[in-house]
């Protein structure tokens, strides 16, 4: 991040003009300024003056005030590659559809907020100076960039040291990193890869973590990596079902997964974090671990050298391009496995080069060169408990239980259960409380949503009291649902543990989601006429946030107001990003009050907008089985080639099948329901 200079910006400022959508965009210069012409959150053209830069390759953002204190990125950037390789032109960061105002991902809006969502990893100790009451920033940082004491922390005894000429021993760093000669790696007689023979005790991988992974910022606390921050686990729209990145999940939820990181592999074995190089380059970088005489050979990689194919990254590093040209290779280091391409609609490095290829040859090609079904085998096991497949929930257990797999694959498998709620779950998460990480017991607290209140309580009271932070949140956020249900010593347990949660969220009351909280633990403390002021305080911040207008609504029901609870559903249908889901809330607000009609137009079109979601398309099928008993049929069914194990389709499916006197499907939904009941015992 640098100010706006002529020494600084890259992009061409000479009159140019991007179009898009109709929309033109055109960057000039005013005498020393630069100046962007583009659309506004009016959705009228607005000269704004560029503040910063952002970056430098492959790509350059600029940031403007759009209102005082608050810097938002615009939506094109400058392309800073050799035109050879495409660059040196304008793009936009959104070229398939058109993003207008109103629309979550509008550049003026929350999600290209530098204040909030990216100032703290690119500049120096960050205060985000947000005023809750004047919905202002005015934020600070003791350096523009990222700098020394981002990592190693405060540095003026280092200073004072360094200027009295000390070079060995204590240099007086905060945080002391280690050299690369205080850690070695040695291949010993007959190891293929080396083994890491030196090692000292550091904090690089907490320290590098915060800027290179997808969480949650928490209040500020004294701790390590997972009392600052809420790491996201595998979830299905973050990455594939093998552990691929899909979203942009940069690097820490990735390399976690990897055999590397269980070997103690740190950041920087292969990075130089002051140069920002690698150690090595090309495969000579891998070769410092893996004897190159095994590994970078035909033999093993099954291509000629050099040449595509024969890089290391190629395999187990492929790339995926974000923001438009910026292409980051995957950290988890997974071996190819076409044969789950189909299978599991995973992505797949073989096919990414040989396009006129179908994932089924490269199958067959590794198999013949003895190459078996290696990697991960977690995949399937995610995937078809995620599908609530008969015979899913053993390898699930399973699955949690193995110490050999990484914690935050055991997490993902935790935070699974919420797919198939039932007795067996319990052993579970109550061996899931006790694990030594973090990660698994967050989980072990999110999973506790879906589990009967009195068991809730049982479960959650250990952990509103972890030594971890983001522990101790979740369980709080999971609790108080149904807080009302537990008993004396657990409430006043929970009582204790709001202290925390409430400044948590009120440090990061800039976020409509932490009003969202705020507003449950307002209803927890017995103060519910702030309850709607913190919903409309989070539209406020964010118009297009689904979760404040469901919650006010059933707000509004739980008070008996149905009047405004559907009007709250109603004026969230055009501005919320996720309209299907409050079609579906008034649908059911519409049920309540027996306006059927209007309630099967509006689960017909929720259903329409979202046919694999499995509560939807059921809540579909029963209104609709009154009129067309066919037709609820064939959308149970077809939801039940999606979840074939669901309880609740399945129950369905036998009653409708009865009354349409098919007895043999009734009979064979019947079965299934049964082998579903008997695994989940």
């Amino acid at each position: 991040m640098q100010p706006a200079a002529a020494e600084t910006v890259l992009g061409d400022f000479a009159g140019k003009t991007l179009r898009y959508f109709g929309t033109n965009t055109r960057f000039e210069r005013d005498g020393d300024a630069f100046v962007v012409r583009t659309s506004g959150d009016d959705g009228k053209p607005h000269t704004y003056r560029v503040a910063y830069t952002f970056g430098v390759s492959p790509l350059q953002q600029y940031l403007v005030e759009t209102a005082p204190g608050r810097l938002q990125a615009l939506p094109v950037a400058w392309d800073s590659r050799p035109k050879a390789q495409g660059g040196q032109r304008w793009f936009h960061l959104q070229p398939e559809e058109k993003i207008g105002p109103g629309d979550p991902l509008f550049w003026t809006g929350p999600q290209f907020n530098w204040n909030r969502g990216c100032a703290d990893c690119h500049s120096t100790a960050l205060v985000r100076g947000y005023d809750r009451k004047a919905q202002r920033y005015h934020t600070t940082y003791a350096e523009i960039d990222v700098s020394c004491e981002a990592c190693h922390g405060l540095g003026s005894l280092h200073v004072e040291r360094t200027k009295a000429g000390v070079t060995q021993g204590d240099l007086g760093l905060t945080v002391p990193l280690p050299k690369a000669s205080e850690r070695r790696w040695e291949l010993g007689p007959g190891e293929r890869i080396a083994h890491l023979a030196l090692d000292t005790s550091s904090e690089e991988l907490e320290r590098c973590a915060p800027c290179h992974s997808r969480r949650a910022e928490l209040g500020l606390s004294a701790g390590g990596y997972h009392d600052h921050y809420r790491l996201s686990l595998l979830d299905e729209d973050l990455y594939f079902a093998d552990g691929q990145m899909k979203d942009e999940v940069y690097v820490y939820g990735s390399f976690l997964q990897s055999k590397m990181a269980q070997a103690g592999v740190r950041c920087s074995d292969c990075h130089e974090p002051h140069g920002l190089r690698l150690r090595a380059e090309g495969n000579a970088l891998c070769g410092r671990c893996h004897q190159p005489a095994v590994f970078d050979t035909p033999a093993h990689h099954l291509h000629p050298q050099p040449g595509p194919g024969a890089r290391c990254v190629d395999c187990h590093m492929p790339a995926r391009v974000y923001m438009g040209i910026d292409a980051r290779h995957d950290h988890r280091f997974g071996v190819p496995r076409p044969d789950r391409s189909s299978q599991l609609q995973v992505p797949e490095p073989c096919t990414g080069c040989h396009r006129d290829k179908q994932p089924t040859w490269a199958a067959e090609v590794l198999r013949k060169h003895g190459y078996g079904k290696r990697g991960p085998d977690f995949a399937e096991v995610l995937a078809a408990a995620r599908r609530e497949e008969i015979g899913s929930f053993a390898p699930l257990a399973r699955l949690i239980q193995d110490a050999k797999q990484p914690p935050i694959v055991r997490a993902t498998a935790v935070e699974t259960l919420t797919s198939v709620p039932a007795p067996a779950t319990l052993p579970l998460l109550h061996a899931a409380v006790r694990d030594v990480s973090p990660l698994v017991r967050r989980a072990a607290a999110s999973a506790a949503a879906v589990v009967p209140p009195a068991a809730r309580a049982e479960l959650l009271l250990p952990l509103l009291s972890d030594p971890v932070r983001s522990v101790r949140l979740e369980a709080v956020e999971n609790a108080l649902p149904g807080a009302s249900q537990f008993p004396p010593d657990v409430l006043a347990r929970l009582r204790d543990a709001v202290r925390e949660y409430r400044a948590d969220r009120e440090a990061n009351a800039d976020s409509p989601g932490a009003l969202a909280d705020l507003a449950s633990v307002a209803l927890f403390a017995g103060t519910p006429e702030a309850v709607a002021p913190l919903y409309e305080e989070a539209l406020a911040l964010d118009p297009t946030f689904t979760a404040a207008y469901a919650n006010l609504a059933d707000f509004y029901r739980a008070s008996g107001d149905d009047a405004h609870a559907a009007q709250t559903l109603e004026r969230g249908l055009t501005r919320a990003a996720d309209p299907t889901a409050l079609r579906y809330a008034l649908a059911l607000a519409r049920v309540r009050v027996g306006q059927r009609a209007d309630a099967l137009a509006l689960l017909a079109r929720a259903h329409a907008e979202r046919p694999a979601d499995r509560h939807i398309g059921y809540t579909y099928a029963v209104a609709l089985s009154e009129s067309d008993l066919a037709g609820a049929r064939r959308v149970l069914e077809t939801l039940r080639e999606r979840y074939p194990g669901n309880r609740p389709l399945l129950q369905a499916l036998i009653d409708y099948h009865r009354r349409a006197s098919d007895t043999q499907a009734a009979a064979e939904c019947d079965a299934a329901l049964q082998r579903r009941v008997t695994e989940l015992r």
